[in-house]
């Protein structure tokens, strides 16, 4: 599973999707990915042992398989 270390490669991904299905999913996923960034090494530095890059990619590819056309796919909304 690559893409899960290899932030390039993820991006590749993310990219691959967004030709696919354009959308504003593609701003919303680099948000989260650097949000989630953040949080984990904020997490490493207080001692706890994680990978800042599977938490990256895992963030920066959450969305990717999502429909958001409208309306909504309802499975997505809470």
């Amino acid at each position: 599973m690559k893409y899960i270390l290899d932030r390039t490669y993820a991006r590749e991904l993310l990219e691959w999707a967004y030709e696919q299905n354009p959308g504003p999913w593609l701003e919303h996923s680099c948000n989260v990915a650097l949000a989630t960034e953040k949080i984990v090494v904020e997490l490493i530095n207080n001692g706890y042992d994680l990978n800042a890059d599977i938490a990256y990619n895992a963030a920066l590819l959450h969305d990717n398989s999502c429909d958001f056309t409208f309306p909504l796919n309802s499975k997505f909304l809470l």
